[in-house]
């Protein structure tokens, strides 16, 4: 690995840690000033259909097109005509995610009616005026991750990894101040606010070199190019973010606070998924596009093996940890923690259903790290269709096991519904990846994953049995990668790992 590589990994991963940190600090607020009732579940159901846009014109899909085309470009045209190209796009950003914002504004009752049937009609009213203060976010934070991707191209990792630390900021003094003597009301002023103050940094901080408008315009029809791969990316993001929406769907019809349980242990586990899943597809996607653009194979090769193994490594610990250890973890985060911080901890019956949700969703993990990896692999490659095609038909997996669990294991099945599904998408992305020859997975590859899932669990039952499960992260951690994963940590070393 190059030393630069390591370099990048490692301020992304460190501010990342820290981003999602603070983040859950920021839901220990939320439930302290909210509990789990009507009022949580309003707030949670605003801020997810805020954040579910967000996704689809933020970062998650622009990020999927933007990023290899600005690589090809700047291969064979120059930076000039690669900077004009972003700022085109940048420009496209902005517009469409004002369009978007129009619309939800006006369709807001029949979106929240046609969501939430299931939902009072005082708590769809409430979920309503939170989003008239959420809903602006969209565009705010959508023109900040174009910068952030900038930002990631220019090989500056810090604020892109940073820079969600002030939108929990934001919220939290917002949770405590309570300017509108509500505190739903004021935490959504709190997302508006951390928004605006979002984009603000990256904008200040993108040190964007001022385009032309003669290169603007010459670069529109490159811009426009990219809708053709972008589409299908949207509508896999679309689907996938779906499957989130459909859990908030089985939920409403749930107890009063199902839906927020559900909310707070997906919380507990963007933590992780933050700090393995973005911090290292941060620095790697575009690795993986500039690769690919410049006929690159054989580093394109060994940096999906680096990718694969390392999120792999990294991820089966706190997947398995969290499983088994749920409750524990629970009640550690959502009453030891509050206690010491002096904040009102919540209720035994609350931290129960939490930690229930947790168990369901904790199998996931590892899976949802790769996803990710595996999903950009096919983006770098510049095959959008794919991935979307794979989503469609998860969507309709994930209904049917909702279905099928939610009304016999509740919100625990909810949960469990998206870790089933989240395993079966690592299989067939792995399968097409493998069958379009994307990657080839010889044999010594997968005997190495086939020993790093192997010492995972081992080494789990010995210090279950034998030492203490809080010893295990870290021993199975020094031996995966010194087993395993040694010569990916040699400077400037290709790896050997995937024999050609």
């Amino acid at each position: 690995m190059k030393v630069k590589t390591r370099v990048n990994l490692v301020v992304s991963v460190f501010t990342t840690l820290v981003s999602r940190l603070i983040g859950f600090i920021r839901a220990l607020v939320e439930l302290s000033v909210l509990g789990l009732g009507p009022a949580a579940d309003a707030y949670q159901a605003a801020f997810r259909l805020a954040n579910f846009f967000r996704e689809l014109f933020g970062e998650g899909a622009l990020a999927s097109v933007l990023t290899p085309g600005y690589e090809k470009l700047k291969a064979s045209h120059g930076d000039n005509a690669a900077r004009d190209f972003f700022a085109c796009c940048l420009a496209g950003t902005l517009g469409l995610s004002l369009i978007l914002l129009a619309i939800l504004f006006w369709q807001i009752d029949w979106i929240l009616g046609f969501w939430l049937k299931d939902f009072s009609p005082q708590n769809q009213s409430l979920t309503k005026e939170l989003s008239y203060y959420m809903l602006p976010y969209l565009s705010l934070i959508a023109v900040g991750s174009v910068l952030m991707i900038w930002q990631q191209l220019q090989g500056r990792f810090f604020l892109s990894s940073a820079h969600p630390i002030l939108f929990s900021v934001s919220i939290m003094g917002m949770g405590f101040l309570d300017p509108l003597d509500s505190s739903a009301h004021s935490l959504a002023l709190g997302v508006l606010l951390g928004g605006f103050l979002q984009c603000l940094i990256l904008f200040l901080s993108a040190r964007f070199p001022k385009p032309s408008w003669a290169g603007i315009k010459a670069q529109k029809t490159e811009a426009l190019l990219l809708l053709k791969p972008l589409l299908p990316v949207l509508l896999a993001l679309a689907v996938a973010r779906m499957g989130k929406l459909v859990e908030m769907q089985f939920a409403s019809g749930l107890i009063s606070g199902g839906l927020a349980s559900l909310t707070y242990a997906s919380v507990i586990l963007h933590v992780p998924l933050g700090l393995i899943s973005v911090a290292f597809g941060n620095v790697l996607f575009p690795m993986l596009s500039r690769q690919h653009a410049t006929a690159g194979k054989k580093e394109f090769q060994d940096t999906f093996s680096l990718g694969f193994l390392l999120l792999l490594g990294t991820a089966l610990p706190v997947s398995i940890i969290f499983t088994f250890q749920s409750q524990g973890i629970a009640w550690i985060l959502f009453t030891w923690i509050p206690s010491l911080a002096g904040i009102q901890a919540a209720s035994p019956e609350s931290v129960q259903r939490i930690g229930e949700c947790l168990l369901g969703y904790s199998p996931s993990i590892l899976f949802l790290c790769l996803s990710p990896f595996l999903i950009r692999s096919f983006h770098a490659s510049r095959d959008t269709k794919t991935p979307a095609l794979i989503s469609i038909l998860l969507l309709i997996l994930n209904y049917l096991l909702n279905s099928l669990l939610a009304p016999h294991f509740l919100h625990t099945g909810i949960a469990l519904a998206q870790s089933i599904v989240s395993l079966i998408q690592v299989f067939a992305l792995s399968f097409t990846i493998y069958k379009l020859r994307i990657f080839v997975f010889s044999l010594p590859f997968v005997f190495k994953v086939l020993r790093i899932l192997c010492l995972g669990f081992f080494t789990y039952a010995l210090c279950e049995l034998i030492l203490h499960p809080v010893l295990y992260p870290l021993i199975y951690l020094i031996l995966v990668y010194r087993l395993e994963l040694a010569p990916y940590a040699k400077p400037d070393q290709p790896s050997s790992a995937n024999s050609r």
